[in-house]
C-alpha cells in the first residue's frame, strides 16, 4: 500500500480511466499552491503538485502565467468532486481569470450538480449546552447515505431569496457573489434517513459566535438552505482504533463509532468542557469511550487529548487505524504522535485541523 501522498497519487493514477484537463490563466503559482496546502494539508503536496481526494488525484503544474490541472479518477463521482473543490478554490482566488477555465476530456460539457440538494429547515434542537442539532428535509437523499460522512452546508444571506450554485463551463459550479454570496461550512451528517427525506447535522456553538451561529439564532422552521456532498469521514476496517477529538470532531467520531464492525477494539477519546457535554454514543463492545473534561479550561488550551493519546496502551499486533480532529496546534501534536512516534503509515491514520485558536469564524 502507498505510504506517502505521492505514492498514493501514483497508485490512483495507474488505476484511473477517467481524465479531465483544464488550463487557467493568471494564477500566482507559489501563493496558490501554499493556499491549497494550508487548507488541505493531508491531501495536497505542494512540492510534487499532487492532490489526492478519495479515489481521485489531480496534478497541478505551471507554464509561464498559466496553471495546468489534470484530474484522474476511477469513477465519475470522484472526478467531479475533486474538480469541484479545485474550481471553488480558483473562483475565490484573487486575480484568477475564472472565465478561462475550460475542461477537456471526461466530464466536460454542461451537466447538473448531482451532489447539491436544496433543503428545508424542520427543527433546531439543543442537545447539550454546547451543541444544537439541525433537522433538514429534502428530496432524493439516498446518495447522502453512502460515500462519506461530511457535507458542505450552504446558508443564504438573511432577507434574500437563495441563489444556489449551478453548473458552468465544463460542469464546474458557479457560485453566487456579492449580496447573494453564501455562507459555506463543512459539517458531519449525524443521521441520514433517505426514505423519510430527512438528515440531521450537529453543530458546536463556537465562541465568539460567527456567521453560522448568527444565522441559526434567527432561523425558523421552513427556512431554505443547501447541502453538497457527501465526502470523507469514513475509516478503513481495522482490528484496533484510536479516535481522538474535541467537540468539533465529536459528530464525526460518533458516526465512525456507529459504523465500526462489531469486533473492533480500541478507544474513543473525547475532550469536552464538562459532564453536561457528554452524549450517549453507540460503539462496539470492545471500544472504550473516554470523556476528557476540561472543567473550565478554554478550548484549544488543554493538553488532555494529546496526553491521553500518548498514554494509551497501543497494541503490538493486528491492524491499526488512528483518527484525530481538533484545534490546529493539537492536530499537529497528534499527527506527530501517529506518524513519528507510533510509526503509522498514511493509510493507517487521518488527522484533521477542525479550527484555529484565535482565528474567529468568518
Amino acid at each position: 500500500m502507498a505510504e506517502t501522498l505521492v505514492e498514493e497519487a501514483r497508485v490512483l493514477e495507474s488505476a484511473a480511466h477517467l481524465f479531465s484537463k483544464a488550463v487557467v490563466r493568471r494564477v500566482d503559482s507559489g501563493r496558490f499552491l501554499n493556499h491549497l496546502w494550508r487548507h488541505y494539508p493531508e491531501s495536497f503536496d505542494p512540492t510534487d503538485g499532487c492532490f489526492v481526494l478519495g479515489e481521485a488525484v489531480a496534478r497541478i503544474s505551471f507554464i509561464k502565467n498559466s496553471m495546468i490541472i489534470t484530474v484522474m479518477a476511477s469513477d465519475d463521482a470522484s472526478l467531479r468532486n475533486l474538480k469541484g473543490i479545485l474550481a471553488y478554490q480558483l473562483q475565490n482566488w484573487p486575480g484568477t481569470d475564472f472565465a478561462s477555465i475550460v475542461w477537456m476530456g471526461d466530464g466536460a460539457g454542461p451537466v447538473d450538480l448531482p451532489h447539491f440538494r436544496q433543503m428545508r429547515l424542520v427543527n433546531v434542537q439543543n442537545i447539550t449546552p454546547g451543541f444544537c442539532r439541525l433537522e433538514l428535509a429534502g428530496e432524493d437523499l439516498h446518495r447522502f447515505a453512502q460515500g462519506g460522512f461530511h457535507v458542505r452546508l450552504l446558508l443564504p444571506p438573511r432577507g434574500r431569496t437563495p441563489v444556489w450554485p449551478h453548473a458552468g463551463p465544463g460542469g464546474l459550479p458557479i457560485w453566487p457573489r456579492d449580496r447573494d454570496r453564501l455562507i459555506l461550512r463543512t459539517y458531519t451528517l449525524r443521521q441520514v434517513l433517505p426514505d423519510q427525506g430527512l438528515v440531521s447535522i450537529d453543530i458546536f456553538r463556537h465562541q465568539p459566535e460567527g456567521a453560522v451561529q448568527n444565522w441559526l439564532d434567527h432561523a425558523v422552521a421552513g427556512d431554505l438552505l443547501g447541502i453538497m456532498g457527501p465526502g470523507g469521514g469514513g475509516v478503513p476496517k481495522a482490528d484496533w482504533v484510536c479516535l481522538a477529538g474535541d467537540e468539533t470532531a465529536l459528530p464525526a467520531i460518533a458516526r465512525i463509532l456507529e459504523n465500526l464492525p462489531p469486533a473492533t477494539c480500541g478507544f474513543a477519546l473525547l475532550e469536552v468542557d464538562n459532564a453536561r457535554e457528554m452524549q450517549d454514543l453507540q460503539a462496539p463492545e470492545g471500544v472504550e469511550i473516554v470523556w476528557l473534561l476540561r472543567n473550565g479550561v478554554a478550548p484549544g488550551r488543554s493538553s488532555l487529548l494529546v496526553e491521553a493519546v500518548r498514554n494509551l496502551p497501543w497494541p503490538g499486533s493486528g491492524s491499526v487505524f488512528a483518527f484525530a480532529g481538533a484545534e490546529f496546534e493539537t492536530y499537529k501534536l497528534l499527527r506527530h504522535e501517529y506518524r513519528k512516534v507510533r510509526g503509522l503509515r498514511r493509510n493507517q491514520h487521518q488527522a484533521v485541523a477542525y479550527w484555529w485558536l484565535g482565528r474567529p469564524e468568518a
